[in-house]
């Protein structure tokens, strides 16, 4: 997920400016609760990248 998309998605569905992202971390993509199995394995890792710190968690509690 790169800046360039974030200030353009942002704004243009919320009617918000976009923030500017400064911590960034290894993050899933589409992380929900399908992907995680019993004990510590999670499956689908095809869309993992660097993504806005806690992406992966907001993407699940959602």
């Amino acid at each position: 997920m790169r800046q360039e998309w974030i200030s353009r998605a942002v704004p243009e569905h919320t009617g918000h400016p976009a923030p500017q992202i400064t911590q960034r971390a290894c993050a899933h993509g589409d992380f929900h609760a399908a992907n995680p199995t019993t004990g510590p394995t999670i499956l689908d890792w095809e869309g993992w990248g660097t993504a806005p710190r806690a992406l992966t968690p907001a993407t699940l509690y959602l």
